[in-house]
């Protein structure tokens, strides 16, 4: 028998893992970055403010601030200012520890999760490469050994001398 359940029932299971004081540290770090970025003092008076318009943070892991932007431009510009906007945090958030960035494309779902897949499939790319490689110094050593061995093959030079005599005799 299937069981009718409340709409506040389901909103309650979705968000009953999330405490109120989590949500609200995510708010003020989404917050904090734009006014950190507001804070950017340069030639374009307006730079921090459009580097808001086209970033926002996604998620917080291990010290890892994973933003988003809507294009590699904005990437690199936000690298400039690292510096600036990690001080920034680590004044408005020190318990944070807020070590670096990472970045990544709007509209790819990638993830802070997903470094650890990304670290494991570079290993194992670093790993193949090392095997491609051993398997080529193998048969290149085993091109050299095939090489000597046909060395073995030729005909010793005394009997290259009688050929060329017995061929000289029949000119």
């Amino acid at each position: 028998m299937e069981q009718i359940t409340s709409f506040g029932e389901v909103i309650n299971n979705v968000f009953k893992n999330i405490s109120l004081e989590d949500s609200n540290k995510a708010v003020n770090i989404y917050n904090e970055w734009k006014r950190i970025l507001c804070r950017i003092k340069s030639s374009n008076p307006n730079e921090g403010q459009n580097i808001a318009d086209h970033s926002r943070v996604i998620d917080l892991k291990n010290g890892i601030l994973l933003i988003e932007v809507d294009h590699p431009g904005w990437q690199n510009l936000i690298q400039f200012y690292k510096k600036f906007i990690l001080k920034g945090f680590e004044f408005s958030f020190p318990e944070l520890k807020i070590k670096t960035m990472a970045f990544r494309l709007k509209g790819n779902d990638f993830g802070l999760a997903d470094v650890n897949s990304v670290e494991k499939i570079k290993k194992k790319i670093e790993k193949r490469a090392e095997e491609e490689e051993k398997a080529i110094k193998n048969a290149v050593i085993s091109s050299e050994n095939s090489d000597n061995n046909k060395k073995n093959l030729e005909i010793p030079e005394e009997m290259k001398s009688i050929f060329e005599s017995w061929q000289n005799s029949i000119d």
